[in-house]
This record gives structure tokens, sequence and C-alpha cells, in this order.
């Protein structure tokens, strides 16, 4: 503890003596500290926590790779979907499957990249809907047909300026299907 104050007392009497290095150090010490714990912190959000959603270190996609280096999701047909949701090693399970259509309300057909997604995925994300509503149980009931329900995103509704005038449960046009917008 002696050699402590006999070190703070040598520090303290240099930095009286000559205090614009004192004020340099002090300042570029304070300057690469902050800047070390901001890229940290960027760092931290970026690597360990890179995705918005609830359990995202838990979320598995299943894939297939052939030899020519295509990657594609393989066809899941209902039975192993209910076998899969049986597994004791899986918690919870969505279905996905994204491919374009031509979206229509506008009276011009107009690529769009559409997502089909089981009813219980904005739940697994843990995505709240910003407006309107996200998918319910009644729209996709068990053994029967889904009801043809769409989610659009925020980008897409702010793109298309007739449909953010437009209010949820109004209607569109997709591919071959008309759809509630919710």
């Amino acid at each position: 503890m002696p050699t402590l104050f006999t070190g703070l007392k040598f520090a303290i009497r240099q930095m009286l003596r000559r205090p614009a290095i004192s004020i340099v150090a002090i300042l570029s010490l304070s300057l690469g500290i902050s800047s070390a714990i901001s890229v940290l912190s960027l760092l931290e959000h970026i690597v360990l926590h890179p995705y918005p959603y609830r359990n995202a270190d838990r979320i598995v996609e299943l894939t297939y790779r052939e030899k020519l280096e295509i990657e594609y999701t393989p066809a899941i047909f209902r039975e192993q979907i209910r076998q899969l949701r049986q597994a004791k090693s899986i918690e919870e399970l969505i279905e996905m499957d994204e491919h374009p259509e031509a979206e229509t309300t506008s009276g011009v057909p107009q690529d769009v990249d559409v997502l089909f997604m089981s009813g219980n995925a904005f739940q697994f994300f843990g995505v709240p809907a910003f407006l309107g509503r996200i998918f319910l149980p009644s729209d996709a009931p068990d053994n029967l047909t889904p009801q043809p329900v769409v989610v659009l995103s925020y980008q897409y509704w702010q793109k298309r300026s007739n449909l953010a005038r437009r209010r949820s449960g109004s209607s569109g046009q997709t591919g071959d299907s008309k759809s509630c917008i919710c």
C-alpha cells in the first residue's frame, strides 16, 4: 500500500509539472478507451446477436445441397411435418417457402418475392405486427386448406403508395389467387 501512495504522489507531481503533456495523455487515453468500447459493443451486436429474433441462437434452417453446389430446401410433406413436430429434440417448427409471384393489385403486373409461412411463424420469430394483424390460428386450421392471407413487409407497404392508403382487411391479387391483406 505504501508504494501505491508513493506512485500516486509522483504521478500528481509530474502532472502539475507538465500540464500540457498530462492533458494530451488523459485525452488520448479517454478517446482510445471510448472508441474501443464503441467498436466492441458494435461487434458484440453484429457477431453475437446478429438477428433481431427471439432465441435467434436456437434457430436452425434445414437445406439440401447437391453435388453441383445448388442449394435448395427439399419438399417436406404434411406427414413428415407431423413427425417432426412430435420429435423430442424440436421445440417448435415453422414452414417457409419463397418464390416470385406476379402482383396485380395496381393493375400492372409486377414481380414480387412471396414468402409462404406457417401460421405460427410470427410468434416463433417474436415479431409483432407494425400495423394490422399477423396470421391467426383461424387462417390455417388443421387438416384444412389455409385461407389466402397476406402480411405485407413494411418496405413493400411503403413502396406501393396505393397499398399504403388501404386499411387492413382489404384484398389484393397475387398470382392466380385473391388474398386478404392483414
